[in-house]
């Protein structure tokens, strides 16, 4: 009886740690947290934490800077993040569901957690240039 228990105990164990092994690549969107630059345009940053129980990209663009009620407007220029293999997730932050309903877009890491490029159109629907790339490096 106790030689089938230690059996037991040690199959157990060895699931769960494949199990969370094999999660902990995954990639979540915790792996974007920090303030990162526009590669081509070195006044604009994202700066992305943790906010209502996920994690927040605030886009500190020139775009919101500049616009005459930038505080009042704030909340449009922050969107919900999440990471699935070679896409971002994209969710509006004003949601009032808990459940958020994210759009992904190609991702690419250009250096592993320092440098990534997406499309322009990700979260940032304003820039007309279908296609074009958007290169961030992370600052800190």
């Amino acid at each position: 009886m106790r030689n089938r228990f230690t059996w037991i105990l040690l199959l157990a164990s060895a699931m769960l740690a494949m199990g969370s092994c094999k999660k902990e690549n995954e990639p979540s969107g915790r792996e974007l947290l920090g303030v990162w630059v526009d590669v081509n345009h070195r006044a604009d940053t994202l700066v992305i934490t943790r906010e209502r129980g996920g994690v927040v990209l605030f886009d500190n663009s020139m775009a919101y800077r500049t616009h005459p009620r930038a505080q009042e407007i704030r909340n449009s220029y922050k969107w919900f993040v999440a990471m699935q293999k070679d896409e971002i997730g994209i969710a509006w932050f004003e949601q009032s569901s808990l459940i958020k309903d994210y759009t992904y877009f190609p991702f690419e890491w250009l250096e592993r957690n320092d440098k990534f490029e997406i499309e322009s159109l990700t979260f940032r629907p304003w820039v007309s240039c279908l296609g074009c790339k958007l290169q961030f490096e992370r600052v800190r």
